[in-house]
């Protein structure tokens, strides 16, 4: 009995459980830490990189194994995204410029991401995605 309980027991771990239907959209998601300097949002991402260095020894040279963090920033004019909170609904850029102008994190989207899965996220939440901008009005336009 207690092989077949076992038994029962690994299956059960194994077997994949679905409680929801995946997001909509497809594209990927990354939380991301992000500040608002100027018109620009910032975010940055830490990387692990593991290589090998030589280092002089009393023995002479060796080789060793050293990881290191490599920080990515990258800047992103505010006029080409669009953030919007846990209800889907716009944040204005007013309002974005507040809220991270101190840093913060974002989940930034490179497609757009079901509103059933967003409102799973916790209240506060902003989500960042690349859109076309916004028309500006020229000096002879009215």
């Amino acid at each position: 009995m207690s092989r077949s309980l076992a038994a029962l027991l690994a299956v059960a771990l194994v077997t994949p459980v679905w409680a929801d239907d995946p997001p909509k959209g497809g594209g990927t998601v990354q939380m991301l830490i992000a500040k608002v300097e100027g018109d620009k949002l910032v975010t940055s991402t830490s990387n692990p990189v593991t290589r090998s260095v030589t280092v002089s020894d009393k023995e002479g040279p060796k080789a060793i194994t050293v990881t290191e963090m490599i920080i990515t920033s990258t800047a992103r004019d505010l006029k080409y995204l669009k953030a919007t909170g846990i209800d889907d609904k716009e944040v204005p850029t007013a309002e974005v410029k507040d809220r991270l102008k101190d840093g913060g994190l974002v989940v930034f989207l490179n497609s757009p991401l079901d509103a059933t899965w967003k409102a799973k996220f916790k209240k506060g939440t902003l989500f960042v995605e690349y859109t076309s901008p916004k028309e500006e009005k020229k000096d002879g336009d009215k």
